[in-house]
């Protein structure tokens, strides 16, 4: 069972944070500008049985803060 993201309207909302708490020329604002788009819930929805199990962390969560783990790791 694939759990979706589902937006949010609040001062919470990642919309609202990255506006105005990220600067522009920040590393985390172009990841989400470039890279969040590129990873869709429906690449991962075919791994997941629809009706059994409790509803997964979602996976393009995942992908995203693994994807951030490697970009911040030291070489």
């Amino acid at each position: 069972m694939l759990k979706t993201i589902e937006p949010k309207e609040d001062i919470y909302d990642t919309e609202h944070l990255c506006e105005r708490l990220i600067p522009p020329d920040s590393f985390y604002r172009r990841f989400r500008e470039i890279v969040w788009p590129l990873i869709r819930e429906e690449d991962f929805a075919s791994m997941y049985c629809e009706n059994n199990g409790r509803p997964a962390i979602n996976p393009t969560l995942l992908a995203l803060a693994s994807i951030l783990q490697f970009c911040n790791a030291p070489l």
